[in-house]
């Protein structure tokens, strides 16, 4: 038997929020295995159900920053019909402007991973963070570098994956004291550069 679900909410236009063109820059990737979500129950008014409030490491877990261009990186939702199930697949685009051999192990290793998911930051005034392969995980599903690509020039573009996903990417939004703080925390938990 499938599992239930239902409609409750009217779905108006949010007139603080100005939807813009692309994603942030940066992209965060981290393994759910080396991260719990804690995740609102829909108590608190103010915090819907489903949003992710906070990532807690594993042991010493740190999230890696991917950086990009302009509009290299990218999210995507998709939709899939099934006679099983509808599945709402998560994509994330990568872009890496750096090809020296510690980002190609960085990426060699990505490429094995099956239990990713990746933190974006949606453009325009108002735009939250939102996260890709919460529940299913992201999986590498394509990748190329074209030294005769005239846009990317030999840049590494890398496609993660979560065909699995049931939901759209759900919002991450962590507040102290009551304060929105998500780009502060998500600093905290970011990994440092090497030296």
């Amino acid at each position: 038997m499938p599992c239930e679900s239902n409609i409750v909410n009217n779905v108006r236009v949010n007139c603080d929020r100005v939807f813009s063109r692309g994603i942030a820059q940066q992209v965060l990737i981290g393994r759910r295995s080396e991260f719990n979500f804690t995740i609102a129950d829909g108590t608190a008014p103010a915090i819907p159900k489903g949003t992710i409030t906070a990532l807690v490491p594993i042991g010493s877990a740190k999230l890696k920053a991917y950086d990009g261009i302009n509009f290299s990186q990218n999210l995507e939702t998709g939709f899939t019909e099934s006679e099983y199930g509808n599945n709402l697949p998560h994509t994330v685009t990568l872009v890496a402007f750096n090809d020296s051999q510690q980002v190609k192990n960085e990426l060699a290793a990505l490429a094995q991973l099956t239990d990713l998911f990746a933190i974006v930051k949606k453009n325009g005034k108002g735009g939250g963070y939102e996260v890709a392969g919460a529940s299913a995980g992201l999986r590498q599903s394509g990748g190329s570098s074209n030294a005769n690509d005239t846009a990317l020039k030999g840049a590494y573009s890398i496609t993660l994956s979560a065909p699995d996903e049931v939901g759209y990417p759900p919002t991450l939004r962590h507040e102290t004291t009551g304060v929105e703080d998500t780009a502060t925390y998500l600093a905290t938990l970011v990994a440092a550069d090497p030296s």
